[in-house]
């Protein structure tokens, strides 16, 4: 009996166990084959819906959670964050030093975003992944509070942000490097704040990559 013979005549002695009738004809070896190669259909048409709807929502998309809208605007949001809150009326309105650190933290990448896309884009370093993230975290967390409490008392308002090296391109960011902020004091006396790592720019949003230590 050839093979597909054998196919049909398993096919149709699992009749009775599926409840069919027995006054049913068997069923042809084309009908059989339609039967097998169904599922196989079926398959392959979830399969294509599936690749389908990676590519309309972007196989590609990255991770980037509560960017700023541009360079200048993450600027504005540290210095706001290295503030203490002067102007407030009761100190209950007034900002913890953690919270403020907290709000520093917030403008940087996160764990999530800094292993996913940004990290395997850099030159390979020969570390584990978690060892470098966890030297970058280490010190920004000395950074930040070490910034935070040198100019909690300064009033600064920010004049501009600017970069000392030309901008690296990867794969879907830029990194701007050798940052600088400029900002006044309570005084008015204009000042260069030499605080900050680089700057990642995706689709034009921005957060810190880390801070100076």
């Amino acid at each position: 009996m050839k093979p597909v013979g054998k196919w049909v005549s398993r096919l149709n002695n699992l009749r009775p166990e599926l409840n069919m009738s027995t006054s049913v004809a068997p069923l042809t070896k084309k009908q059989n084959w339609q039967y097998i190669m169904l599922p196989v259909t079926v398959f392959i048409s979830s399969r294509s819906v599936f690749i389908l709807c990676l590519l309309l929502l972007g196989c590609d998309e990255q991770k980037w959670s509560n960017p700023q809208e541009s360079k200048e605007a993450l600027g504005k949001a540290i210095v706001e964050a290295l503030n203490y809150q002067h102007e407030k009326e009761t100190e209950d309105d007034k900002e913890t030093s953690a919270q403020r650190m907290e709000r520093l933290h917030q403008l940087r990448v996160t764990k999530e975003e800094y292993l996913s896309w940004i990290l395997p884009a850099f030159p390979e370093t020969h570390f584990p992944d978690n060892f470098v993230w966890e030297n970058l975290d280490k010190k920004c967390l000395v950074g930040v509070r070490k910034w935070a409490q040198q100019y909690r008392d300064k009033d600064l308002e920010f004049v501009s942000i600017n970069f000392e090296k030309k901008p690296a391109s990867y794969d879907g960011f830029q990194l701007y490097r050798g940052t600088v902020l400029t900002v006044t004091d309570g005084n008015g006396q204009q000042f260069s704040l030499h605080i900050l790592g680089s700057v990642i720019e995706k689709s034009g949003d921005c957060k810190l990559l880390s801070y100076q230590d």
